[in-house]
């Protein structure tokens, strides 16, 4: 039963896409994907952002309404206030050590320093978004912290959002859940 296409995208400087060299600007992440279904004739999706994903595909939802028909987002990594920063990080900071460091980290670290103010940018059109939001987040996340789903839950209108707590999820509830959020997933998709 065929019900999507799907499509799936690395983050920019991840996987064949510039390798190594960070676009730490979620908006060009967002534009990246934008771009992708125009020259491929997509006019509608239902996007899914996992971890720093989250908050590209909400500003794509921001900026382009007319193409987002639903958004789901995994643990994502969304309020400025709760970016959580890991001392192992420094080692990519470092010049002395940066070398050491495999070019996926350092192109992490190199977003992971300017992700709050890029979230902070976007704080103004959360007002904006009329897209229907699915979120999943596990209360016991060690990587994004659950504070994130207070964040959105102050910032969208209650019903355009449905969130959902994994109690006792890590932050790797899309591999661990895989069944439940297929499922919902499926169910968006019927409704497409």
């Amino acid at each position: 039963n065929k019900k999507a296409n799907l499509i799936s995208v690395d983050r920019l400087g991840y996987g064949y896409s510039d390798y190594g060299h960070a676009t730490t600007a979620i908006t060009t992440q967002a534009q990246s994907i934008v771009q992708i279904l125009s020259e491929n004739k997509i006019k509608k999706v239902t996007l899914i952002g996992w971890s720093y994903g989250g908050p590209i595909v909400v500003k794509m939802a921001m900026s382009n309404p007319e193409l987002v028909k639903h958004v789901v987002l995994i643990a994502p990594a969304i309020s400025p206030k709760d970016e959580k920063y890991f001392a192992l990080g420094k080692l990519a900071e470092w010049k002395l050590t940066r070398w050491m460091i495999p070019e996926i980290f350092k192109v992490a670290e190199d977003e992971k320093l300017t992700h709050a103010n890029e979230l902070e940018l976007m704080r103004p059109d959360w007002i904006h978004i009329s897209t229907p939001i699915t979120y999943y987040h596990g209360d016991k996340d060690n990587i994004v912290p659950f504070a994130n789903a207070r964040f959105i839950k102050a910032q969208m209108p209650s019903d355009k959002l449905n969130l959902i707590t994994i109690k006792g999820g890590s932050h790797f509830i899309a591999f661990k859940n895989f069944d439940m959020i297929k499922t919902e997933l499926l169910r968006i998709l019927d409704n497409f």
